[in-house]
């Protein structure tokens, strides 16, 4: 695994992504308030699945966009699923396209996420590689199972 500590330089690599199905809600947030989303979509998201004959893989969040002048995100906390689904209410469903990604894991809080974020994007912009697709990270720890400065986030930003 690629690990980023927030104290040491980040070890970004580019990988090959399998095309996977997602569902989740999708809501124009603050930074701040994206644990809040998380934390009320996931599982209402895991259960809504599930109840349609589905499994789910990892725990996500896609980036759609940033308003830096509004301070927000347009994001999407939810998860992988199996197959494609349709959506149903506040529940969005979509596809990510398979390629090659800038691929980094942060080991640490939630609320460093931003310096390993910084520094991918950093390298993507110092590599002249474009990006028009959605970036998302992978939830791999579960943060009621694992203390925070061990919980592990996979950041992928797909690379044109």
């Amino acid at each position: 695994l690629h690990q980023a500590h927030p104290a040491m330089a980040p070890d970004i690599s580019v990988v090959q992504v399998p095309a996977r199905h997602f569902a989740g809600v999708r809501r124009r947030v603050k930074p701040q308030d994206i644990g809040k989303l998380c934390g009320e979509a996931l599982p209402r998201v895991c259960q809504w699945v599930k109840e349609k004959g589905q499994n789910t893989a990892n725990s996500i969040c896609v980036y759609f966009a940033h308003d830096e002048a509004a301070g927000e995100f347009d994001v999407q906390a939810g998860w992988f699923i199996t197959g494609a689904l349709e959506g149903e209410g506040d529940i969005v469903v979509g596809e990510m396209d398979a390629g090659k990604a800038a691929h980094v894991v942060h080991v640490g809080p939630y609320d460093k996420l931003g310096e390993t974020w910084g520094a991918a994007w950093g390298w993507v912009k110092a590599q002249g590689r474009e990006v028009s697709k959605p970036a998302w990270e992978v939830y791999v720890s579960d943060p009621s199972q694992v203390k925070p400065e061990e919980l592990t986030t996979e950041i992928y930003i797909p690379l044109d």
